[in-house]
């Protein structure tokens, strides 16, 4: 039932973001001289067992069979992020005000661009018609330039509101008169800076985009201790920050064990 609900919602927003034109199949042959790519739903629990979190997703089967830069979408490294952290916690106060670390998460990330070749996809089975597909108008989960087009779409929101991107790494920024710092991984923003400098981007870019507050890390006053970022736990303590590795790689680990001396 959660995840019907799930499908549904999602199919809703992107009916009403204009994601996709539906055509006749004739028209892809058209254009492609191949028939539309298929489609699956991928759903997940973000939850667990007790308070489930179910997501869904509508993705196209754009097999990438040759390599091209026109796909490549930066990833960054883990010093990006640690940098982040540590300038919170190395800069202490600035002008009056402690730095903080605060995350963004875009919903939605990869409808906001928009489609820049033609692609036609089959229909989800909740809106199927024999004989007719979709045209992508928007970017849409599974194509393979989706991260690039997500990356350039972030990335001039983020320059829109006066960020001046890394040279070393595409997904790294600074707001020289705020003195913020952001990491951009998929659909995460991470911002070190000072609290009000942070609210004033987290309500800049909502104009922008489709963001959730994942919240600001300290103790104060609707602060939070433990912020997951990029599978990684960041804690903020009295004495300091931590990073905490992935906690699954533990559990991967032990469920991948073999006990010595019997046979599976």
């Amino acid at each position: 039932g959660l995840v019907a609900v799930a499908r549904e919602e999602e199919v809703s927003v992107m009916e009403e973001w204009k994601v996709w034109e539906e055509v006749p199949v004739s028209e892809c042959f058209k254009a492609t001289g191949k028939k539309p790519l298929g489609g699956r739903w991928v759903d997940c629990n973000k939850g667990d067992q007790t308070k489930p979190d179910v997501r869904s997703r509508w993705v196209a089967k754009d097999i990438a069979r040759y390599k091209s830069d026109e796909f490549f979408a930066a990833t960054p490294p883990l010093e990006a992020l640690r940098l982040i952290v540590s300038e919170a916690a190395s800069q202490g106060e600035v002008q009056g005000s402690e730095l903080k670390v605060m995350l963004l998460d875009a919903k939605k990330a990869h409808l906001h661009a928009m489609a820049e070749r033609p692609i036609f996809v089959e229909l989800p089975p909740e809106r199927a018609r024999p004989g007719y597909c979709c045209r992508l108008l928007r970017s849409l989960y599974g194509t393979r330039d989706a991260p690039r087009l997500w990356e350039e779409f972030a990335a001039g929101c983020l320059a829109s509101i006066g960020f001046q991107r890394g040279k070393a790494c595409a997904v790294s920024f600074r707001h020289p008169q705020r003195q913020l710092n952001c990491l951009m991984h998929g659909d995460d923003f991470l911002l070190a800076g000072r609290p009000r400098d942070l609210e004033w981007a987290r309500d800049s870019l909502q104009k922008l985009t489709l963001l959730s507050d994942k919240g600001r890390l300290g103790n104060g006053p609707g602060e939070v201790r433990e912020l997951k970022c990029l599978n990684r736990i960041l804690r903020w303590t009295p004495t300091g920050y931590e990073i905490e590795a992935d906690p699954r790689h533990a559990e991967i680990l032990i469920a991948a064990l073999v006990t010595p001396g019997v046979k599976e």
